[in-house]
């Protein structure tokens, strides 16, 4: 931790509305060790860090002044203390708090001594010569003023050596708080928040944003100063009730749950009040709040407006696809509840569930042992070709097979068993063969059959024709 030796600001602030009274309050100066952090930002005593060991009590001594003391020394007014001493001191040091006992601890100077002190079991003196400088000095004749709007510190030229970029950098990040600082106000219930003012410090009024957060059992109210400023509200509380903003006297706004807006609040001289910059606006969504309008009976593009804007029709045909909600992939849009309700992205499962699909629905083969086994086969070119052939004749054509050569044709396998059957009857019975059995006969020439008997005619052709029926000839 660090120990810094500065005036403190706080104490500058209170010096000039009156708060110490150098002269007769009671200042005490208590010691800290390596792990305090004192600085100008030091605004009352506090025992973190503090020394501690024999010879040491929490809270310090309290200091006698110089004589003459404070007084005005050049422009700035001066205090000077007498040397304090601590006896059989056994702990360690590296600074040290000046405060106002008086006026509840406040803090005044903070001194460090550039080193750790380290007295063991000896006396521990703080002395402070007549010809070092004063312990305070605080120039009164140019004290600082602050802003009227936003209460930042305007140091007066001459005023605050040394100090001015502490100013500055504070006064800098209370203006970022104007601009977008949050201020957050957590309720369970109802009250009345009053927000805060500090001047030259951080408080709760100076920020832009009043975000209201909690579960609200009745409205709340929040009051602000009557200087002009704008907030920008947003009530995001629960509860079913609503939140009012105003000053201490004015009249108050209500801001509805889960709506913003940004609000003006005017300064005295024009009637202590809060207006609306924009009418309020849902938080999620930005669509205004609309209370006591009306809409003129017309067609606005897609809206038909009635009943002086109090009935709204969407277009026929107005809402496309396009407009439409971003539906998930594989999806319909659907009820499948089995009762009246919204249309939800129905999935193939769902889908087939609300028709009651099943195979038979659609003509499809139920699937069976044998469709299985032809689903598992790949068949090639050739036998595609004869799957999906219009006819036999197709069939015959794609295995080039033709009648009376490469195969028998019904009517010759007719003729066949005819002169099978001639063979069997007497001679004087039989008839000579026709045409068509020479052609069963693979007859590759046309023969006569004059001058031969019956029997010389017919054996070669009965041969033939039995041989191919598989019927034996006997004797």
């Amino acid at each position: 931790m660090t120990i810094r030796q500065r005036t403190c600001l706080s104490f500058i602030n209170e010096i000039g509305r009156g708060v110490h009274n150098l002269e007769t309050d009671i200042l005490k100066l208590a010691l800290y060790g390596s792990a305090a952090e004192l600085d100008e930002t030091t605004t009352a005593y506090t025992t973190t860090g503090e020394s501690s060991g024999a010879g040491y009590t929490a809270g310090g001594q309290t200091i006698v002044r110089s004589t003459g003391y404070p007084l005005m020394e050049d422009r700035y007014l001066a205090l000077r203390i007498d040397t304090l001493t601590w006896t059989d001191a056994d702990f360690d040091t590296d600074g040290a708090l000046l405060y106002n006992s008086t006026q509840g601890n406040k803090a005044i100077v903070t001194l460090t001594w550039g080193f750790m002190r380290t007295p063991r079991g000896r006396p521990f003196n703080l002395v402070f010569p007549p010809g070092a400088p004063p312990l305070v000095k605080i120039g009164l004749l140019m004290p600082s003023t602050y802003s009227t709007l936003g209460h930042i510190e305007l140091p007066a030229p001459g005023e605050q050596r040394d100090l001015w970029g502490a100013i500055i950098n504070r006064s800098l990040t209370l203006i970022e708080d104007m601009v977008a600082g949050i201020t957050e106000i957590s309720t369970n219930g109802s009250a009345t928040y009053i927000v805060s003012e500090v001047m030259g410090g951080t408080d709760t009024s100076r920020n832009a944003i009043l975000l209201c957060n909690g579960a609200l059992i009745a409205d709340l109210v929040v009051q602000v100063p009557n200087v002009s400023h704008i907030y920008h509200v947003r009530n995001q509380t629960t509860g079913s009730f609503v939140v009012k903003i105003k000053t201490q006297t004015g009249a108050a706004l209500t801001i509805p749950q889960g709506y913003s807006v940004l609000v003006h609040v005017d300064d005295p001289g024009n009637s202590d009040s809060v207006f609306f910059l924009t009418p309020p606006t849902t938080v999620t969504t930005g669509m205004p709040l609309v209370t006591g309008a009306t809409l003129a009976n017309g067609d606005y593009g897609d809206i038909i407006a009635s009943g002086s804007g109090t009935a709204l029709t969407i277009d026929s045909g107005a809402v496309s696809n396009g407009k439409l909600a971003n539906a998930p992939a594989a999806t319909l849009k659907g009820n499948a509840t089995g009762g009246a309700a919204a249309p939800a992205d129905l999935t193939v499962p769902d889908v087939k569930t609300l028709l009651a699909y099943t195979a038979a629905d659609v003509g499809a083969q139920p699937a069976d042992a044998d469709l299985t086994t032809w689903a598992g086969l790949t068949p090639s070119a050739n036998a595609q070709s004869l799957v999906t052939a219009a006819d036999y004749a197709a069939m015959r054509a794609l295995l080039d097979l033709e009648a009376g050569t490469d195969f028998l044709s019904p009517a010759a396998v007719s003729a066949a068993i005819s002169a099978t059957r001639n063979r069997l009857t007497p001679p004087s019975q039989r008839s000579p063969p026709t045409a068509p059995t020479a052609c069963l006969l693979k007859q590759r020439r046309t023969r006569s059959w004059a001058g031969r008997s019956p029997g010389r005619q017919t054996r070669p052709a009965l041969a033939t024709a039995t041989a191919s029926l598989g019927i034996r000839q006997s004797g």
